[in-house]
């Protein structure tokens, strides 16, 4: 976008916004079909949790755990990306390309 400033990514945008009292899922966009996606539990339990593929209009990608955000995990996900487990209050991000 023109207001963007040179060499600066695009700001995060939480996907669920209105679904849930807090976001879990805030994605930005790196470039074409390409994203950083962070999943938040902000439960009392550790939980793995499930990201539709379709909320960045992917069907398929590529899924990496950015290093030291998460239990590291890397392949070609469909559909949705099914995290491992991630600790009350903890965070994972990922690299998406699509």
């Amino acid at each position: 976008s023109g207001s963007r400033k040179q060499g600066r990514p695009e700001a995060g945008i939480p996907l669920d916004l209105f679904e849930k009292d807090r976001p879990r899922f805030i994605s930005q966009a790196l470039g074409r079909d390409r994203y950083r996606l962070a999943v938040f539990n902000f439960s009392v339990e550790t939980r793995t949790i499930s990201f539709d593929l379709a909320r960045l209009g992917l069907r398929t990608a590529s899924v990496e755990t950015l290093p030291g955000f998460g239990p590291a995990i890397s392949g070609r996900m469909r559909g949705r990306i099914l995290t491992p487990a991630i600790p009350p209050g903890g965070v994972i991000v990922f690299a998406v390309t699509g």
